[in-house]
Order: structure tokens, then sequence, then C-alpha cells
């Protein structure tokens, strides 16, 4: 309906004569049609543009979180294997991330977000595989189980649970 307010010049101070016996063709030109045509025909095409700019934009976000999804299964198994004292080698790394991102990292981006992680690359000599070395993780680890195992028996009871809202 802009396109055709545009079209036939139908400006605001054309409108009372709109139902008048008078053809809009005949009345001479008063401007622009702003507010019935070409306000309307931007909203319409900016309104129309939002489900376009979605699926432009849904390849975009899916890529996003099938990395950060990568990260976190990574971030999961350095985790679980470090609480067992397993060794962290790039299959076991690559496997962690495939499984939660759905597809294989690329070689750079593992070695990169294991270094944001705080882990270190180390490569076997006699073998050359590589592995990965979260020395801190592996530190706080330890400190925590040498605690627990310190600790006394009273300490590692949790005590009374109370239940009350008026605390």
């Amino acid at each position: 309906m802009s396109l055709v307010a545009i079209d036939q010049n139908l400006t605001l101070a054309k409108l009372p004569w709109l139902f008048s016996r008078i053809p809009l063709e005949n009345l001479p030109y008063m401007g622009t049609p702003i507010v019935l045509g070409v306000v309307p025909l931007v909203f319409s095409i900016a309104l129309f543009m939002l489900p376009v700019a979605r699926a432009i934009a849904r390849p975009f976000k899916a890529k996003a979180v099938a990395k950060e999804n990568g990260r976190l299964g990574l971030l999961r198994e350095i985790l679980t294997r470090i609480e067992s004292k397993a060794p962290l080698t790039e299959k076991g790394l690559v496997d962690a991330w495939t499984r939660a991102a759905g597809s294989p990292p690329e070689p750079k981006e593992l070695t990169k977000r294991v270094v944001e992680l705080g882990g270190d690359v180390e490569i076997q000599e006699d073998t050359g595989d590589i592995r990965y070395r979260f020395v801190d993780l592996e530190t706080e680890a330890a400190a925590l189980e040498a605690e627990r195992e310190a600790a006394s028996d009273e300490e590692k009871k949790v005590g009374k649970v109370v239940f009350a809202s008026d605390r």
C-alpha cells in the first residue's frame, strides 16, 4: 500500500479529496507522500529483513556454539584426566572436542584452546607423541588430595544441617 501511495502521490493534504468525485490524478503534485508512503515502506522493508538477517546469521551462531561446546568438552576431558591422573594425549582431546562439538577441531584451534586453558604442549622424545600438561591444575589437585588425607575425621563430617528461615 505504501508503494501505491507513492505512485499515486497520496499525501495527507490530498486525503480529504480521496472520497470526493475529483480523480486523484487530476490533483496537482503536492510533495512526496512521506507519512503514507515512505515511512511505511521503510518499516515494512526493515520488518521483512529481520528473518533474512537471522537466516544469514544462523550458520555463524551455530559455528560459535559448536566451538564453545568443543571448548567445554575439552575442559571436561582435561579435568577428568587430571583427577584420574591419566595422561592427556592429543587423540583424547580431539575425541572429547569431537563428541562435544560434533566435528573435529583444527590442530591450531586445539593447541590454541589448550594454551588458553593454561596447558603446555609436550612432545615425547622416544615416541614423538604429543602430550599436554596442566602443571597448575595437577599441582592443585595433588595439594587438594593431600589436604583431604590430612584432614581429621571431625573436619570431614558435614555437621548438623539446619533448615531455618529465621537466620
